[in-house]
């Protein structure tokens, strides 16, 4: 699945964890979405670089996400240059974005 095809705009941010993983020594970012069509959805980035957070807590109801985008950024490490990917999402309370290799759709229906 595409990322940028995911439709992200108003799907309900309900919920968002990060840790270890059980199973290996990397790091897993995972958020799960209730879309307006009726899917709901986990999107788990696993081996993440970095999470960058800053949100604003709801009073009541659940936030919103606004929109989402992936792109494509260059880094240097150790005198190299990579290309890795950057996700950003716009809520109503605020934004987050991470920077990972890639991230895994599962179905939570």
């Amino acid at each position: 699945m595409n990322f940028n095809d995911i439709y992200w705009h108003d799907s309900y941010l309900e919920e968002i964890t990060f840790g270890a993983s059980l199973h290996s020594d990397k790091r897993v970012f995972k958020i799960k979405v209730s879309c307006p069509d009726g899917m709901n959805l986990v999107i788990v980035f696993e081996g993440y670089y970095s999470v960058n957070i800053n949100l604003n807590g709801w009073i009541s109801g659940t936030d919103t996400i606004v929109e989402a985008n992936e792109e494509v950024v260059k880094v240097v490490n150790y005198n190299k240059e990579y290309e890795i990917k950057k996700y950003t999402f716009i809520t109503c309370s605020g934004r987050f974005e991470v920077i990972a290799n890639g991230f895994q759709v599962i179905t939570d229906n």
